[in-house]
């Protein structure tokens, strides 16, 4: 469940020109992102006998 709370955070943005199925043919310039992903930690537990 990603942007559960509708945040409207990223990690970073880029602005280029970006061209979709009917835009004209020298795109379209825009800002683009990636999205903020969640943080996560993870721990290991080892036992040896």
């Amino acid at each position: 469940m990603f942007n559960l709370f509708n945040r409207k955070n990223s990690d970073i943005d880029y602005y280029y020109a970006s061209r979709l199925q009917g835009n004209a043919l020298a795109g379209v310039d825009d800002v683009h992102f990636h999205p903020v992903e969640p943080r996560t930690a993870r721990a290991t537990l080892t036992y040896n006998f």
